[in-house]
């Protein structure tokens, strides 16, 4: 009977304490667009540009030239995606995505493994009085782990972080961008 309690009490604390939690990017990251100018025409860097994204593998799914928006179609980032470290650094500083780390109680490891992580990347290209303008941004940005998206873990643990707090640019794919649309 000893060990019966002493069991029921056991696995009563191990479901208690159950659910994984979410622990937020802190960390200054591409909250807003990343902006840069150029000297090169609009047709030079909107070309530039859709070759970068080709040569990449990036697919397109919505271009409008008259506006200059590019919206790619919805990416996996399973494998460009990092945690901060306990000192708030990059874990993979080459990483294009940050993720908040998701924590389950009684577990060894510092973060649980996210199963997906997608987003979208959108390009704003305008003529300047300086030159060309280019804005780069990442949107719809989700991560994935235990069939729930981040922000629902938050939900379920009674935790509110801002979204921009799960998942984040690093600014390291924008970089990729601009040094690709200023060679000349």
């Amino acid at each position: 009977m000893k060990y019966i309690l002493t069991f029921t009490f056991f696995l009563a604390v191990i479901s208690g304490c159950g659910d994984a939690r979410p622990i937020p990017v802190s960390g200054k990251y591409q909250k807003l667009p990343f902006h840069f100018t150029t000297r090169e025409s609009t047709d030079a860097a909107w070309n530039r540009l859709l070759d970068f994204l080709q040569q990449n593998h990036i697919a397109i799914d919505h271009t409008d030239r008259s506006s200059g928006i590019i919206t790619t179609k919805k990416i996996s980032f399973l494998h460009d995606y990092t945690w901060e470290n306990k000192d708030h650094r990059l874990v993979d500083p080459s990483a294009y995505i940050v993720c908040a780390r998701l924590r389950a109680p009684l577990t060894m490891s510092s973060t649980l493994d996210l199963e997906d992580v997608t987003g979208q990347w959108q390009f704003w290209i305008k003529e300047d009085s300086g030159g060309l303008s280019v804005d780069i941004s990442l949107t719809n940005a989700l991560a994935y782990s235990g069939g729930m998206e981040l922000s629902q873990w938050a939900k379920k643990n009674a935790r509110r972080p801002e979204s921009d707090q799960l998942v984040q640019s690093t600014g390291v794919f924008e970089q990729k961008v601009q040094a690709a649309l200023r060679q000349s």
